[in-house]
């Protein structure tokens, strides 16, 4: 019976040199190269070992002079080869450079809901500015923004109908306990943002003259940071004052004894720049607060898309940095996108900077602009439970996370552009 010839690796260096009866020069070469591959061991049906990623290989390069004399030279050469391996997949976070792109171009359209129509609310504004730059197009994202009404999206957004849209922190809470799939993602304004507003010549001069009085709201309720300024500030409870609904139109102030509720970037300006002298009550001065200018994304387009995530957030950072430097021309882009017929270009620019004031003069110290604050998102969830606004405490992890903006600074605080898609 015919022996089997050993595989190189089990031959010693002695034995490999000493081989005698080579015959041809290429076919040992070609041999010795064909069974370096192969696994050490008996000839079972053992299963090969996990693929390794090999750049060279040795090849015996043997000089046989005449047919049956004993070899006179052998030599080590090494032959780089190209080698097709199984790769273990990797953390989608760790893709740079093409693969990064294609990643995000994977997640195909994502379409961004405003909840203001066109108006330059900083959170909106943002956005729009980071289409108009061209920052989604360097990250290799297709961006669709759609103007809609507040409390449009939060359904869409669940069933990742839609991805991205406005919200707030304690709007999201309370639709976290009707099966709400959110995620807040971005977060500018640590301020409430809403106030009571009553005519320069009512009788309501602190916040306790608000007692037997009726409050217009937007939504016919008040905020817990509405709330607050009232429980806070004078000692009342919601069965001490009645709330009812109103439009959007502030000058109906004179229609409700106890004013009105209103959003402090625009409706205050509206009025007095129209002849309507106002008296503000703000919570902050009452020791209440609130959030506002948010952006949530969708749980399971996260989960699906991260890259696209992280780097559309990178994309409105970068368009934030522009827009606070850049205001005119940042409302100038709302105005060329608005069809509501109400846009008052220096009536928006004022909404703009007031909310990016805002925004800045409440940036908690130490985090990145635009993360989320953990201790006032406590303080105004137990405010909304102190109220009877949400009934259980919300998961907290998953109501939002800094993952995504964090990852758009450096340890500095300078923002890190483009990112791993440059790499």
């Amino acid at each position: 019976m015919r022996e089997r010839a050993p595989k190189p690796c089990e031959l010693g260096e002695e034995n490999m040199v000493n081989k005698k009866k080579m015959w041809w020069r290429w076919p040992v070469a070609l041999i010795v190269l064909t069974l370096v591959a192969a696994a050490c061991g008996d000839d079972s049906t053992t299963p090969a070992p996990a693929p390794q990623v090999v750049t060279s290989v040795s090849i015996l390069e043997v000089e046989v002079p005449v047919q049956g004399e004993t070899v006179t030279s052998v030599s080590i050469v090494e032959v780089p080869v190209t080698v097709e391996v199984m790769v273990e997949p990797t953390d989608p976070m760790d893709l740079v450079g093409d693969a990064r792109c294609e990643a995000n171009k994977a997640a195909g359209e994502i379409t961004f809901l405003t909840g203001f129509g066109f108006f330059p609310a900083i959170s909106i504004a943002v956005v729009l500015a980071a289409e108009d730059q061209g920052f989604f197009d360097e990250m290799c994202l297709d961006v669709n923004i759609q103007p809609s009404v507040p409390g449009e999206s939060i359904v869409l957004i669940s069933a990742n109908v839609i991805q991205f849209s406005t919200n707030q922190i304690g709007e999201l809470s309370q639709a976290q306990e009707q099966g709400a799939q959110a995620t807040i993602v971005l977060n500018w304004g640590h301020t409430p943002v809403h106030v009571l507003l009553v005519p320069e010549d009512s009788d309501i001069l602190v916040p306790a003259d608000f007692a037997g009085k009726t409050i217009g709201s937007v939504g016919g309720t008040l905020n817990a940071g509405l709330q607050g300024l009232l429980l806070n500030g004078g000692g009342l409870s919601p069965g001490d004052y009645e709330v009812q609904g109103r439009g959007y139109d502030p000058f109906v102030i004179s229609e409700f004894d106890g004013g009105i509720a209103a959003f402090r970037s625009n409706e205050p300006d509206t009025l007095i720049s129209n002849g309507v002298p106002v008296r503000v009550f703000r919570p902050e001065d009452y020791d209440s607060v609130g959030t506002f200018a948010a952006i949530q994304v969708s749980t399971e387009f996260a989960r699906l898309h991260p890259t696209a995530v992280e780097d559309w957030v990178r994309a409105v950072v970068m368009a934030t940095d522009w827009a606070i430097n850049n205001p005119e021309d940042t409302v100038r882009i709302s105005e060329g996108l608005d069809t509501s017929g109400y846009f008052q270009f220096d009536h928006e620019v004022f909404r703009f900077t007031e909310e990016v004031k805002l925004s800045l003069a409440s940036s908690p110290e130490g985090h990145n602009f635009g993360a989320i604050d953990d201790s006032i998102v406590a303080q105004e969830v137990s405010a909304l439970m102190e109220f009877g606004i949400l009934d259980q405490l919300p998961n907290m992890a998953g109501l939002y996370t800094n993952q995504y903006v964090d990852a758009a600074y450096d340890g500095a605080g300078n923002i890190i552009w483009p990112g791993p898609i440059g790499e």
